[in-house]
């Protein structure tokens, strides 16, 4: 199912992608979900196209709560595949959000994983990296730092 929907959602399909992802939600749902990592790389990839799709209907805060599920499913991997793409999702969408403190954050997070990676050689991680500092320094750039907004000095 998981695969059937990013393959959907890839080409801009997004009522098949919308209906393979409510397959698998309905499916992992059902099952008794163990907790080793194959299981929770399942649970992953169905909330990462639910938030894909989220985003693709202009459904911004149930999108922010899929990430964030994401996210917490990602912390429990031993080894998940490429974490700083949550972060980046993630900030990407709340600076869309207009919540820029805590883009600049998860920003700063991607870019920190990032950095403990090895980019020189594989030129998706240097464009995610050039991308989480964009999304950091354009959240950053929207913050209100004035006196009185209750912005740190």
């Amino acid at each position: 199912c998981n695969s059937l929907a990013t393959q959907y959602l890839r080409t801009s399909k997004v009522a098949r992608a919308f209906a393979c992802t409510r397959t698998c939600e309905k499916w992992l749902k059902f099952r008794r979900v163990r907790c080793d990592d194959d299981w929770l790389r399942l649970r992953f990839d169905c909330a990462f196209n639910a938030a894909e799709l989220a985003k693709a209907s202009d459904d911004l805060p149930q999108a922010v709560k899929k990430l964030w599920l994401c996210a917490r499913l990602q912390s429990s991997m031993r080894k998940p595949a490429n974490p700083e793409i949550v972060h980046i999702s993630l900030s990407e969408t709340l600076l869309q959000c207009e919540s820029f403190a805590e883009a600049a954050q998860i920003a700063h997070n991607a870019v920190e994983i990032l950095k403990c990676q090895q980019i020189d050689k594989d030129e998706r991680k240097r464009y995610a990296l050039l991308f989480a500092l964009t999304l950091e320094q354009a959240s950053l750039s929207s913050l209100d730092f004035s006196p009185g907004s209750g912005a740190p000095e």
